[in-house]
């Protein structure tokens, strides 16, 4: 089984790479479309993160809806 610290940690650099590619997209001004669904993925990640680091085992997915 994962360890849910590493895999905490491995989501939450993987949001943080995309909120990094998103500001990278909103100066170019370019692709405002694409920004936003790369920002929506990387804060399901960073929710993602959270939940490894709080204990969770498996989290399947990383939609929002499944976190209700």
């Amino acid at each position: 089984m994962k360890d849910p610290n590493q895999e905490a940690l491995r989501w939450f650099i993987q949001s943080e790479d995309d909120l990094e590619f998103v500001r990278w997209l909103s100066g170019e001004k370019k692709f405002l479309d694409k920004g936003c669904f790369v920002a929506q993925q990387s804060a399901e990640k960073a929710m993602k993160a959270c939940l490894y680091a709080k204990g969770e085992r498996i989290v399947i997915g990383h939609s929002f809806s499944t976190f209700y």
